[in-house]
């Protein structure tokens, strides 16, 4: 009740950290857990006035359980106490005058609403294909394949709410669509709006990395990672994707140089840059799909390095370590084969089965594919491991360090693989600071690794060691919000695996989470 924001969202912060791992450790042992909380105000720090609130607001407060199968009822302060008593299977005393709310269960209401469910979902399903086969045979022309994807968004444009908007001579989505998502070369995508020559523009669901940005956008190495140039170790992003030459666009950048709308201080003509401030503002900024619970930067044309923060609006830095969202421009005749726009089922252009981003079963394990190369599938582990010191000696990866995460899975985890189809493979080991080059000045050969700060999905956990070097006796990591951290070797932290998987197999399935590649 400060009225302090900072300290607010700080502690609220830590209170998430928390409470996951204690969620994580009741399901661990089976357990249920019980949520709730009195009446606070960081739900209303600021009045109409915005000047800061101290006193409690008038919200409900949470009450939860982790058991899915148990519904309740809503109810007041006073029911709380009975209710976990009924949980514990304990006599609820006289004295009580709240009630337990956790909602009865009727079997045979139950039964005729399964019932009443599969019937009508009968009707449902019958008549629906029915109207589709006299649809289809009145209008044989409207469902095609191969339509350009222009036209397929432009069907769906709106004046009021989510959804996609005719303004200035383009199309901008606003808000909160769901029907702006689309995948290309393993990464999901939204679509953030159709540019005035026809191009689409693209930007990351999530930011794909974490890395510092120094100075001038127009002169940083992150512009170099995202862009091929034709010197070595540049166009790292872009090489991931799948034929670049026939998909993507190159077209003009804004830099802003200030956090003003309209202002455009300088253009740059590339194949992948970053959001600028006018389009967060355009698409509602803190209210829009482009507020996703993440840190990613912005495009800036100056030393101050704008970044939009986790709980939503735009600050600078010029030390920090943020997300990076790459974006890019579809060409105006893309043809899309597939999908609805939405989360579940993305639109699609290409029908590439096997890319990054898509999962292999492999020695009973889950694992994600980060890298494809000419010969191999470079993949990370889709969980955690234990964890464990980074090293009692060095920062550097070294299999020959017993007291090493290295030594321990190059021989203790190793020896739980299936060495059919497993191929040494090359880590990058340098060390990072502001040039990202200088991860690839020096490498290791090893049947297992780590992540570097380089490698595709990094984001994807929290609280584990990468192998790249930071300074003396201290290692990257990634932290809370997946933004990149800096730890002590002799911490410990939980490990994500990397192997690399010969090309010469036969992979069946589908490659989602749940119907993961095999080996045939």
């Amino acid at each position: 009740h400060t009225g302090n924001m900072k300290a607010t969202v700080e502690a609220l912060e830590h209170l998430d950290v928390c409470l996951g791992k204690l969620y994580e450790k009741v399901e661990e042992l089976h357990g249920l857990l019980v949520i709730t909380a009195d009446h606070g105000n960081s739900d209303t720090m600021l009045d109409e006035n915005d000047n800061p609130v101290t006193s409690h607001s008038m919200s409900k407060v949470p009450f939860l359980i982790t058991d899915k199968k148990l519904k309740l009822k809503n109810g007041k302060l006073a029911d709380i106490a009975p209710t976990i008593l009924s949980l514990l299977n304990l006599e609820i005393p006289k004295e009580m005058k709240g009630k337990n709310l956790i909602k009865k269960k009727h079997f045979f209401s139950n039964i005729f609403i399964v019932i009443s469910i599969l019937f009508l979902s009968f009707l449902g399903v019958f008549y629906s294909s029915r109207l589709i086969k006299f649809y289809k045979e009145e209008h044989p022309n409207t469902i095609k394949e191969n339509r350009n994807l222009t036209d397929v968004l432009k069907q769906e444009i709106t004046t009021d709410g989510n959804g996609l908007y005719y303004q200035n001579r383009e199309y901008i989505f606003k808000g909160y669509p769901q029907n702006n998502y689309i995948t290309y070369s393993g990464f999901l995508f939204r679509i953030v709006k159709i540019n005035e020559d026809g191009s689409i523009k693209l930007i990351t669901e999530n930011p794909i990395y974490n890395l510092k940005l120094s100075g001038n956008y127009k002169t940083s190495n992150i512009r170099s990672f995202l862009n091929e140039d034709g010197l070595e170790e540049t166009g790292i992003f872009y090489n991931n994707l799948l034929h670049p030459e026939l998909y993507l666009k190159s077209s003009s950048f804004c830099l802003q140089t200030t956090l003003q709308k309209d202002n455009c201080d300088e253009q740059i003509n590339d194949k992948v840059g970053l959001l600028n401030y006018k389009e967060y503002v355009d698409a509602l900024g803190n209210n829009s799909y482009l507020n996703n619970n993440h840190y990613y930067w912005l495009m800036t044309g100056n030393e101050k390095n704008y970044y939009v923060f986790q709980e939503g609006g735009v600050s600078n830095d010029t030390i920090g370590y943020y997300g990076i969202r790459p974006v890019i421009h579809l060409k105006e005749n893309t043809k899309v084969i597939g999908g609805s726009g939405t989360y579940d089922d993305p639109y699609k252009i290409d029908d590439t089965s096997i890319t990054i981003g898509k999962y292999i079963k492999y020695s009973n394990l889950l694992w994600k594919i980060i890298e494809i190369g000419e010969d191999s599938y470079k993949l990370a582990l889709a969980s955690l491991l234990e964890e464990l010191p980074f090293s009692n000696i060095s920062n550097q990866y070294n299999l020959n360090d017993k007291t090493s995460i290295a030594y321990y899975l190059n021989h203790n985890f190793y020896q739980t693989l299936d060495k059919n189809y497993l191929v040494a493979g090359k880590f990058y080991i340098g060390s990072y600071n502001d040039n990202y080059t200088t991860v690839y000045q020096e490498n290791t050969e090893a049947y297992v690794g780590l992540m570097s700060v380089l490698d595709n999905y990094i984001n994807d956990f929290s609280g584990y060691y990468l192998l790249t070097p930071a300074t003396s006796d201290m290692v990257y990591s990634v932290g809370e919000n997946g933004r990149l951290s800096i730890t002590s070797i002799e911490e410990s932290l939980k490990i994500r695996p990397v192997i690399y998987l010969t090309k010469n197999i036969n992979l069946i399935g589908s490659g989602t989470n749940s119907d993961p590649f095999i080996i045939e």
